[in-house]
């Protein structure tokens, strides 16, 4: 019997995220899924609200939704259309749900259920694409250049250059370092020509760029680069 008297228990079943994580800037759809755990007594008059301290997550229609009943076992999704403010950097945003609901005495319960809703806010990095003079000598040494250009709101952590490009050698990565929003660095290397044991042609090989966002999460590019190479000695007889 006492069971029976037991007032009704909203919990939190499920909460899902699309896109997720939600991407700064942009908007998505945040779902919960609430049941009445109570095997006997029902719930009424059910208020949901969706709190977010700092204003960083914003719902597009209204922040709240009403239920008039949920019966014991019964459960409600609350679908909220959601917008992430620009501001939003990559990483967890804490938030709540509040609900209020009757017994069947007239009781007015209150809880708060917390969620964390992760961002991302891409990195935005810029740059023309990468290229090699279209010939080169044995012996050479060739002075390679491009300017990076940060152009969102966190910091590029982290940025290499690698080649892997046969009969090029620059002694190993290139650090070029952290890239500050709106700022530019330039990736220099020196690459020392050889002829590969292929000898002298066409090579092709492969520059990587990869970076960290503040968060440490890692990303590559990579972009395909060809040269001709050329012995020594057929260069200079050419140029007599």
């Amino acid at each position: 019997y006492a069971g029976r008297q037991s007032p009704p228990r909203l919990a939190l079943e499920s909460v899902h995220l699309a896109p997720s994580p939600l991407v700064s800037g942009e908007a998505g759809f945040l779902s919960v899924t609430f049941v009445n755990t109570s095997a006997y007594q029902p719930a009424h008059n059910i208020l949901l609200r969706f709190q977010e301290a700092k204003g960083l997550l914003i719902p597009a229609e209204g922040a709240s939704a009403f239920v008039n009943q949920l019966k014991p076992g019964e459960r409600f999704t609350w679908q909220l259309p959601l917008s992430c403010s620009p501001e939003a950097g990559s990483g967890y945003i804490q938030a709540a749900i509040i609900l209020e609901y009757e017994t069947d005495s007239g009781l007015i319960r209150t809880q708060a259920d917390p969620i964390v809703v992760e961002v991302n806010r891409p990195i935005r990095l810029a740059y023309d694409p990468p290229q090699l003079p279209a010939q080169a000598c044995e012996g050479d040494n060739l002075a390679f250049s491009m300017q990076l250009m940060n152009l969102g709101r966190d910091e590029i952590r982290n940025v290499v250059l690698r080649f892997d490009i046969p009969g090029l050698d620059c002694g190993g990565p290139v650090l070029v370092g952290t890239i500050l929003p709106g700022e530019a660095e330039t990736a220099a290397a020196n690459l020392l020509v050889s002829l590969p044991d292929q000898g002298a042609g066409p090579v092709s090989g492969t520059l990587t760029l990869s970076y960290e966002d503040p968060l440490g999460r890692k990303s590559q590019r990579r972009h395909n680069l060809t040269i001709q190479l050329r012995p020594r000695q057929a260069a200079v007889a050419s140029a007599v």
